[in-house]
């Protein structure tokens, strides 16, 4: 298991991963910064799960097919 602290915007690794999981911030102050998470998630794994409010479901499920 690795657990990484940084700003997820200047998030540079040089390795892959089997499946990421996380709990980003929910975008109520920041509107997107959960998208920047997930989509950072998707750089390094082809298996990314991650807590949202209910509210944003659609969202994810439509980002996650056109993204495959």
């Amino acid at each position: 298991i690795d657990l990484v602290q940084t700003d997820v915007q200047s998030l540079q690794l040089h390795s892959e991963f089997d499946t990421i999981v996380m709990n980003p911030p929910f975008g109520t102050r920041n509107t997107g910064v959960d998208t920047a998470f997930v989509l950072k998630g998707m750089e390094y794994a082809s298996t990314v799960y991650s807590l949202h409010k209910t509210s944003t479901r659609e969202h994810f499920v439509r980002l996650a097919e056109e993204r495959g």
